[in-house]
């Protein structure tokens, strides 16, 4: 229950956050969390291929 508790006020925090944010600098928020949500889609894209991407040479097949 606690971790749930934990959830819930970050989540609350975040989201009066952004609010707030929006509230004082306008479209320009939404502009700036927009190209950072694609940034952070690339880097995880990139992630996540990264590993198939450099094979290994030796070792069993699975650990590539």
């Amino acid at each position: 229950m606690t971790m749930i508790a934990f959830g819930g006020v970050i989540g609350a925090g975040l989201f009066v956050g952004s609010g707030v944010v929006i509230r004082a600098t306008g479209p320009a928020a939404i502009v700036s969390f927009l190209i950072t949500g694609l940034l952070v889609v690339l880097v995880m894209r990139d992630v996540g291929a990264s590993p198939s991407r450099r094979r290994q040479a030796r070792g069993s097949p699975s650990s590539a």
